[in-house]
């Protein structure tokens, strides 16, 4: 008898363990489809892109194109922040930027601490690496290497007479830990304008991002369907500090000039080019007394942190001055040399990889005899 129940109850633990075994395998398929969309980046990144964008022109129609009121920031705030991921949210932001530029700036400001990594590091890499597939994108000027003085005064005439301040210039050869991106780095260019602009309390039209194309060694980039820069290996300027005929140095210095026939003159940034080509650049405007501010913050401004750093930590270490401080630093790219080259008396001891290096600090990058806006003389 016991024989004969026990059997009776095996088609009924058969049909549980089928029933078992049809959950467990159709959560294993659920979990295979999301880590297939996931790693899919059509469908991660892309798809979510003209949804962004579609919502935020829905919101617009009912916000009048002048308007910048705190309720219309909020609105759109809304809108952004509910998007599934940082590039959708930029995409979010370049259509408001193409739609109502005063109430981007106006979005920025409200929410700077949130807006912030979306516009430039970390988010900004995202929109560099799908820069082809953003459905709107902020008007870059794009000056090709080559360019004489008249192209370059022609492309510079499109610009608003406004009260351009800064103008960044990145040719897109090292992105990030990107590599060369050639003029898909636009993101670059405009997310450090813009840090500029909320900086300095003014508005984004007082930043001007600006690409150099000079090409790009990036050839998978260069075949890609959506590229839109010149498909050609990148044109780096040549090294030698004699050297006069150099297309892309020459291309900067008419950039340059025309820049500097401007009131007031504006500062010249320098964003994320190659590393001979940052010390090429700031040791020719220093040479030949380029006649406006030429800045590169890979450089220059890692060596003024970096500076500030040491100057704080000297009465710490028991020395009377930064001296009588030997200093190591470890990597010999731009940073590392930008840091040994600021005009202070300390010796540097660089380290790449097994070579060591001993390195003096030379005169400054920039020279002093730049004057100053009248309304930092004080």
């Amino acid at each position: 008898m016991a024989a004969a129940g026990h059997s009776r109850h095996r088609p009924r633990q058969r049909v549980r363990l089928a029933a078992t075994l049809g959950r467990v395998w159709v959560l294993l398929l659920a979990t295979l489809a999301l880590v297939v969309v996931a790693n899919d980046p059509h469908e991660h990144w892309i798809r979510p892109l003209a949804a962004a964008v579609a919502a935020v022109d829905a919101a617009l129609q009912d916000i009048h194109p002048d308007t910048t009121t705190p309720a219309a920031v909020e609105q759109l705030w809304a809108i952004v922040h509910a998007q599934p991921h940082s590039l959708a949210q930029y995409a979010a932001l370049e259509a408001v930027q193409t739609a109502n530029a005063s109430l981007l700036d106006g979005l920025l400001r409200a929410h700077a601490e949130r807006l912030l990594p979306v516009i430039y590091t970390p988010g900004v890499a995202l929109a560099c690496q799908y820069y082809g597939y953003l459905p709107r994108r902020t008007p870059v000027l794009v000056v090709p290497v080559g360019s004489d003085a008249a192209a370059v005064r022609m492309q510079l005439s499109g610009v608003p007479a406004a009260d351009l301040r800064v103008v960044v210039l990145t040719d897109g050869e090292r992105v990030l830990g990107l590599g060369d991106l050639g003029v898909w780095a636009a993101p670059i260019a405009v997310g450090k304008a813009r840090l500029h602009a909320l900086a300095g309390g003014a508005p984004l039209d007082a930043a001007l991002p600006i690409v150099l194309d000079a090409g790009t060694d990036n050839v998978a980039l260069r075949q890609h369907d959506l590229y839109a820069g010149l498909p050609a290996p990148r044109t780096r300027p040549v090294q030698d500090a004699g050297a006069t005929a150099d297309l892309y140095t020459a291309t900067v210095r008419q950039l340059a000039l025309a820049l500097a026939e401007r009131t007031p003159v504006p500062l010249l940034h320098v964003e994320d080019v190659g590393r001979g080509t940052g010390f090429r650049l700031l040791d020719v405007a220093r040479a030949e007394r380029w006649p406006l501010p030429v800045f590169n913050d890979d450089i220059q401004g890692t060596g003024a942190v970096v500076l500030a750093a040491l100057l704080a930590a000297v009465p710490s270490t028991g020395r009377a001055s930064l001296a009588e401080l030997t200093v190591l630093i470890v990597g010999g790219g731009q940073a590392g040399i930008g840091i040994a080259r600021v005009r202070r008396p300390f010796h540097c001891v660089l380290c790449e990889g097994s070579e060591r290096q001993v390195l003096t600090v030379p005169p400054p990058l920039v020279p002093r005899e730049l004057p100053l806006r009248p309304s930092r003389q004080r």
